[in-house]
């Protein structure tokens, strides 16, 4: 089954001390299994809360989000772990890496709890050289640059080769050359491993580069225009 996402309707209000502020409203949308698609706006277009929803780390407030044919706020809190578990892998700008954790245990850290059918430290392995940090497997974060940190933190996004990688803002708390190092990282690995990416930026440059950009604006959807062929 195609690992569509369908978004119907699309709303998210927050309601605070009596004010009531809409973050989303009536977004339709449909990402593609194997698209690269970026998403730009300024702050608070609602950038973040739409792959929070996506990634099920939020709710909407209404409507619908579509994977596979199913509603995915239909299920319950341990089939939404499985969910996120089997298909997602997050991204963001900060890192959120574990101090007290080596760069092999980060990465395995989505694994801890979690029965796999497959040998887990060969694969984190693999995904250390893939994001060309060999010989770091015992490094602290606190021993790494920001570049090396992100790379950590993708190498973590894939150690269950998820279906999509949701990444927010991944390269903005880095400098060019970091930057670009991680976007063709992301750029390699939907190519290799056909891994949709929804991919939240304030660089138009970046933005620029994908298959698909999304542009938003105050909650709402101002812009979807194609740019590249889909590598799927």
């Amino acid at each position: 089954m195609s690992s569509n996402f369908v978004c119907k309707n699309l709303s998210k209000i927050f309601s605070t001390d009596g004010v009531t502020v809409s973050v989303l409203s009536q977004i339709d949308l449909n990402f593609k299994a194997g698209e690269f698609i970026s998403i730009i706006g300024p702050s608070g277009s609602g950038k973040s809360t739409l792959l929070s929803i996506l990634g099920t780390l939020d709710n909407p407030s209404n409507g619908d989000v579509i994977f596979e044919g199913q509603n995915i706020f239909t299920l319950n809190a341990k089939e939404l772990s499985d969910f996120r578990f089997q298909n997602i892998g997050f991204i963001f700008q900060q890192f959120h890496l574990i101090p007290t954790l080596s760069v092999l245990e980060n990465i395995l850290s989505p694994l801890f709890g979690r029965k796999v059918t497959y040998n887990k430290y060969k694969r984190a392995e693999l995904l250390i050289e893939s994001v060309g940090l060999k010989g770091k497997e015992n490094s602290l974060p606190s021993q790494l640059s920001g570049g090396q940190q992100q790379r950590v933190a993708v190498a973590r996004a894939l150690i269950n080769e998820p279906k999509w990688l949701l990444a927010d803002e991944p390269t903005g708390n880095l400098d060019t050359d970091n930057s670009e190092m991680i976007f063709n990282l992301l750029e390699k690995l939907n190519l290799e491993k056909k891994c949709g990416v929804l991919f939240v930026t304030h660089d138009p440059i970046l933005a620029n580069r994908a298959h698909k950009k999304i542009e938003m604006k105050d909650g709402e959807i101002i812009r979807v225009e194609k740019i590249g062929e889909v590598y799927a």
